[in-house]
């Protein structure tokens, strides 16, 4: 008899699993399991390196085709500061 696991979808979306969830589950090490993947020393090493490199490629492609979507929270922030009222000091000033 095994031990089943299972895998779980990320909470936020439902649908999909993320590729860092993914990683991180193929990575783990489980009691009476041999993985290949976590005994190849060097080529484990590169396979993690590579993991990553997608993973924040991934996140970089994100960042870049949802500028506008990203941009309107930093312009609500702007006009906030913007509408508050500048002749209150808000800090320590140094002087020289």
């Amino acid at each position: 008899m095994g031990i089943i696991y299972n895998l779980q979808i990320s909470p936020s979306n439902e649908n999909r699993l993320s590729p860092t969830d993914y990683i991180a589950y193929r990575i783990q090490h489980r009691r009476n399991e041999f993985s290949l993947l976590l005994r190849s020393s060097r080529l484990f090493q590169q396979y993690l390196v590579d993991m990553w490199a997608a993973a924040d490629q991934n996140r970089l492609n994100y960042l870049r085709h949802h500028q506008s979507d990203l941009r309107a929270s930093l312009y609500s922030g702007l006009t906030d500061a913007i509408n508050r009222d500048m002749h209150e000091p808000r800090g320590h000033w140094l002087e020289p």
